[in-house]
């Protein structure tokens, strides 16, 4: 009885340290692949959260500034659809100009 006790103390033979040291780097290697992929869904689902957030927001980029058209108007004397200021940049600028608010700079 007295050497049951000793030897249960006793260190594991090297080849099975060895065996739980090849099977531990392999489950890391699987769970590191894992952990990859789960990485690139959430990315993927935020960009597709995003894009649905953003989806109808018309947007004009001036500069180096985004803006975020709220709404058409006349300028000059010819009526622009929103959709047309946030096509020409050029316009945006003109209304940017102005001070006026149908052009929101997006932070």
């Amino acid at each position: 009885m007295a050497d049951t006790k000793k030897n249960a103390g006793a260190p594991a033979p090297a080849s099975e340290l060895e065996a739980k040291v090849a099977t531990l780097e392999q489950e890391n290697a699987a769970l590191k692949a894992e952990l990859k992929d789960a990485a690139e869904v959430v990315a993927d689902l935020k960009e597709q959260l995003a894009d649905k957030a953003n989806a109808g927001v018309l947007t004009v980029k001036v500069g180096s500034k985004k803006y975020q058209v709220v709404g058409g108007c006349i300028l000059g004397g010819k009526p622009y659809t929103k959709e047309e200021i946030a096509a020409d940049a050029k316009i945006a600028e003109q209304l940017i100009k102005k001070g006026s608010q149908l052009v929101i700079e997006k932070k």
